[in-house]
């Protein structure tokens, strides 16, 4: 018996049929002859690669509508061709809408290379399929000449995106909590300059996760470094102004980063409530140093110290789907674990880890891990 896998939930609009709401598990794989007799078509306008999902018109047998919670519009993915060419019955088919819970985050930012990363970004994104209905809005900041903002808007066209220009101002922390307040989905899932999407389904992968029950945010990487515990690491200063300026950083960072092991989410990619993020946002300072920064993502009042003083958890999602808890983090082959084999999406500092020679690696799994994985140096 074939199976075939349903997106989350859709609105039939018809004349003759009532607007009813059919909600299926997108995990789930149904066998066609449990659903209400229908047969889909593909809309031949509708690319798949660029929406991450695929709209169906659907012919039903009105006399068989019953109390199946079962979805009417397919998954993002390979279509069986025998799914096509069945007889459609006239005056019966309606056409589906799909209710879009997430708005994806995207920030497009000017300098140290942002044009090449956007392309980057772009091209990862049309050639992953996404699994999960979303709105992709594009954050343009630091783009200071007309004809480099011309060549974005032009990059991004093919992905019917909306822009939203901001103030190049507040690093990534600080366009996530501004687009938050401009959107009305109940999901964000935030990426930043240097992100490339790495595997297929990875925003109804990261969906997955951070609708656990308990959970608050599902990144794809996380980590249990403590800036104060690094800082302290560092060789001491020579010089008695060294000396002086290091014993000041520690006391700043001490005060604000709780000591190794400090686990928490890597906002480079993320996926979280937008009202838990709004709320967040409201609660904390604008990040107007790159210190503030570090403070809002893994500090004592950090984005996952707010989530667990809620009582959620955080998770990292590997690029199988995984939800990862915090003790799985460093096998998880993630972010500076082993070599990254699992990462969903990566960004400048995993690249960057990749590229390492064995003693900058060891270093980088010490200060995120506490250890040396020596398979991999």
């Amino acid at each position: 018996m074939r199976r075939i896998n349903f997106c989350e939930s859709v609105v039939v609009e018809s004349p003759q049929v009532p607007s009813v709401a059919y909600v299926i598990d997108r995990r789930s794989g149904i066998d066609v002859e449990h659903l209400p007799p229908f047969c889909a078509f593909p809309s031949a306008n509708v690319e798949p690669a660029r929406h991450g999902c695929i709209h169906f018109e659907l012919v039903i047998d009105r006399s068989n509508i019953l109390d199946y919670r079962a979805a009417l519009q397919l998954r993002c993915g390979p279509i069986d061709a025998d799914l096509h060419g069945q007889g459609r019955s006239a005056g019966a088919a309606y056409k589906t809408m799909t209710t879009n819970e997430i708005t994806v985050i995207y920030i497009a930012r000017g300098g140290d290379g942002g044009m090449e990363s956007a392309k980057r970004f772009v091209s990862s994104y049309q050639s992953r399929r996404a699994g999960q209905a979303h709105t992709l809005k594009v954050i343009t900041k630091g783009w200071h000449s007309e004809s480099e903002i011309r060549s974005l808007h032009s990059l991004f066209e093919t992905t019917q995106c909306e822009m939203l220009p901001l103030p190049d101002d507040g690093f990534d922390l600080g366009a996530y909590f501004r687009a938050a307040t401009q959107v009305e989905t109940t999901w964000l899932l935030c990426l930043n300059t240097h992100s490339v999407i790495l595997a297929d389904e990875w925003v109804g992968k990261l969906f997955d996760c951070v609708k656990m029950q308990g959970v608050g945010a599902a990144g794809a990487t996380g980590s249990w470094e403590s800036h104060f515990t690094t800082l302290s690491r560092m060789t001491r200063p020579r010089q008695a102004m060294g000396k002086l300026k290091r014993i000041a950083d520690l006391c700043t960072y001490r005060y604000h980063f709780p000591r190794f092991p400090n686990a928490h989410i890597r906002t480079n990619a993320f996926m979280i409530r937008r009202s838990d993020l709004v709320a967040f946002a409201a609660s904390t300072p604008f990040p107007s140093t790159k210190e503030r920064a570090f403070v809002i993502e893994s500090g004592k009042s950090g984005l996952t110290a707010f989530l667990r003083r809620k009582g959620l958890q955080v998770v990292v999602c590997g690029a199988d789907g995984k939800a990862f808890s915090v003790n799985e983090w460093p096998a998880s082959q993630t972010y500076f674990s082993g070599r990254q084999t699992n990462l969903l999406v990566s960004d400048n500092q995993t690249r960057r880890y990749q590229q390492a020679d064995s003693r900058h690696r060891g270093g980088m799994q010490l200060a995120a891990w506490g250890q040396v994985d020596d398979s991999v140096l």
